[in-house]
């Protein structure tokens, strides 16, 4: 099992011949196919062949190729259709992932990924992780007053934004975030404990009146703070609740977990 496919980033891209732009990929390689066996045969000869517009296939036999082909071969040279959940990228991804729900987002407009951390650790855990999946890590509005610095791939961020999205990342605004992705329930327990560390570390805030700590939740489905407190216990080791609005760390687990020693 891998975490993103071909066709999943396929997906991401439209194209105005295809309601599907993974079907535009098959019908590239399809065309690709027949020339290498058929060299001398022209656009005409092919689109017959293969029941395709001549004006399309014009294209295909020179250098041109839709988008989602170049995207394809572009993270196949990242190695990111390869990543399994419990390999070690694998838990670089999650990481990459677990800070777009905890600190970042996905633009529905560009695909560009951005993060901003409010904590060292993370902010740590997010450059080291994009950095084994090659993107790298760069900054920007840091010289900006009024917006806040955000964390950026370094190369090929759209790109990266489409596989995060492939994936089944949430893109666009907050307010409509649905289901954490299916690969999340097949990582490692140690890659959940992280997991769930993050999400402590970035919406965790300790009650002033209790010695609760509650995670804020608000506009989530039911299903997204079940799975989320489910990292968390990883993160815990012990029980959590989930409420309308939050998910509450009792004081008997706060207090004796290492993972929740820092919100304020």
């Amino acid at each position: 099992m891998t975490i993103v496919s071909e066709t999943d980033l396929a997906r991401t891209y439209n194209h105005p011949s295809y309601a599907d732009a993974a079907d535009v990929v098959a019908d590239y390689e399809r065309v690709q196919r027949y020339a290498s066996h058929h060299p001398d045969h022209g656009r005409t000869r092919v689109g017959s062949a293969l029941d395709l517009p001549p004006s399309r296939v014009r294209g295909w036999l020179g250098d041109g190729k839709p988008d989602a082909v170049r995207g394809i071969e572009a993270a196949r040279e990242y190695g990111w259709f390869d990543i399994a959940p419990a390999s070690q990228a694998g838990s670089n991804f999650a990481v990459a992932v677990a800070g777009i729900y905890t600190c970042g987002g996905i633009s529905a407009g560009t695909y560009g990924p951005s993060w901003n951390p409010s904590t060292p650790e993370v902010r740590t855990r997010l450059e080291d992780a994009l950095g084994h999946l090659g993107v790298g890590v760069t900054t920007r509005h840091e010289r900006d007053p009024d917006r806040p610095t955000e964390v950026v791939p370094e190369r090929d961020a759209v790109l990266f934004g489409r596989v995060l999205a492939g994936a089944g990342v949430h893109v666009g605004h907050a307010s409509s975030v649905g289901p954490l992705p299916e690969w999340i329930e097949s990582l490692p327990e140690a890659t959940k404990a992280l997991l769930g560390r993050i999400w402590i570390h970035e919406r965790a805030t300790k009650d002033p009146e209790r010695t609760t700590v509650k995670l804020q939740m608000r506009s989530r489905t039911r299903s997204f703070k079940e799975h989320v407190a489910a990292l968390v216990e990883h993160a815990t080791g012990g029980s959590v609740t989930v409420t309308e609005q939050n998910i509450i760390i009792p004081a008997a687990t706060a207090e004796q977990s290492p993972a929740v020693g820092f919100p304020s």
